[in-house]
């Protein structure tokens, strides 16, 4: 791991430590980072780094998405976390796209940084499935 991205999460880890009932401390037991699986975030002038996935390690609802408890209902950790780290508030028309997908993370990865906001027509068409790929072509 890089100085950045390790003084990052050692500050981050200190913070959770502090506060050990908090909906972040929950979070991050539940999440292994995994440096052998990510995607480099940077700019188009290739500045930048290389993001690790976070792992959701905990339980999964039955579509592969992890799920945790926030107040009184259950929520996926995915936009949990999205909405925890880059401070975003979803509208329900938007879904987030896994950019890590095809790097094998796919629905169970909780980095808010490889997490896109679009729409589920969006999704789809960049996904890996038969529809989206149809979808591609036909808009060749």
């Amino acid at each position: 791991m890089d100085t950045c991205t390790h003084g990052f999460f050692a500050h981050l880890f200190a913070h959770v430590a502090q506060e050990p009932k908090s909906l972040l401390a929950r979070l991050f037991t539940k999440i292994e980072i995994d440096p052998a699986c990510g995607l480099w975030v940077g700019d188009e002038n290739g500045v930048g780094r290389w993001e690790p996935c976070w792992q959701w390690t905990g339980s999964l609802n039955d579509r592969g998405y992890g799920h945790v408890r926030v107040g009184d209902k259950v929520a996926k950790a995915h936009r949990t976390t999205f909405k925890l780290f880059r401070d975003a508030d979803l509208s329900d028309e938007l879904v987030l796209d896994h950019l890590c997908a095809y790097a094998g993370a796919g629905r169970k990865c909780c980095n808010p940084w490889h997490l896109d906001p679009v729409t589920q027509r969006e999704n789809v068409f960049r996904g890996l499935s038969p529809v989206g790929a149809n979808m591609r072509k036909a808009a060749k």
